[in-house]
């Protein structure tokens, strides 16, 4: 019998997530994947994801960053001050 190979891959949890403009994004955090930007109606990934200059990807990586907090599905994340030294710096 031949080796074969199949791989299944199950979505991790949903979320949303609202970027810098205002604009509210279902995504789902897969472990091993990353994120993945969500069609809303279908809950399906969108074929076409944003593209890197999205500020959907500032606003799930900063999420990330600053230990994925979230509450009811909903993704919080902050923008950091100009000035601001990043997370885990020597002060």
């Amino acid at each position: 019998m031949g080796g074969g190979f199949v791989c299944v891959l199950l979505g991790g949890p949903t979320y949303r997530i609202v970027d810098a403009h205002g604009r509210e994004w279902s995504f789902e955090d897969h472990r091993y994947c990353g994120p993945s930007a969500l069609n809303r109606r279908t809950g399906e990934p969108l074929l076409n994801q944003p593209p890197a200059h999205s500020p959907f990807w500032e606003a799930v990586t900063l999420w990330a960053q600053q230990g994925r907090r979230a509450e009811n599905g909903v993704a919080f994340w902050e923008r950091p001050r100009a000035g601001a030294a990043p997370e885990g710096a020597p002060r």
